[in-house]
């Protein structure tokens, strides 16, 4: 746990700016489905509870990128996209893990969060916007669910 004042100068040294990384790929497959979201409680001295309030879509795309030396196979888009497979498109990817610390007691009422540079993507990524292309012109942007995150 770190005092507020040690977050808010992480924060300041690094944001997500600079670190969302547009790349190209071929689709070659286009999976989705729902995921249901639950909504619990922890209660103190008793049984916490849980409960599903509602789904959301969750669209995993089989790719091949333009860029040899990515090593991404699949991408995760929270949300339905209406990507098809043989679509050529351009993704955002976070190239961070973000890090979220709580504040210490007597600090103010808020949790810290920044973000660390990842080295390298992985097989597996995160999209938070998807372009479907035709040439060299955009024909449709989708954000993800997740997109502000």
């Amino acid at each position: 746990m770190k005092s507020g004042q040690e977050a808010k100068d992480l924060e300041k040294r690094v944001s997500p700016e600079g670190l969302i990384i547009p790349e190209k790929f071929n689709v070659k497959s286009v999976y989705c489905r729902f995921i249901p979201t639950e909504y619990g409680e922890i209660v103190m001295g008793g049984e916490g509870w849980s409960r599903e309030t509602g789904y959301v879509g969750k669209t995993i795309l089989e790719v091949e990128p333009f860029n040899k030396e990515v090593p991404i196979k699949r991408l995760y888009f929270m949300g339905f996209s209406s990507v098809r497979a043989g679509d050529v498109v351009e993704a955002k990817i976070p190239k961070y893990k973000k890090v979220i610390e709580e504040y210490l007691p007597g600090e103010p009422p808020e949790d810290y969060k920044y973000y660390i540079p990842k080295d390298k993507f992985d097989e597996e990524e995160r999209a938070i916007e998807i372009s479907i292309l035709n040439g060299n012109s955009i024909i449709r942007t989708e954000r993800a669910a997740d997109y502000e995150e």
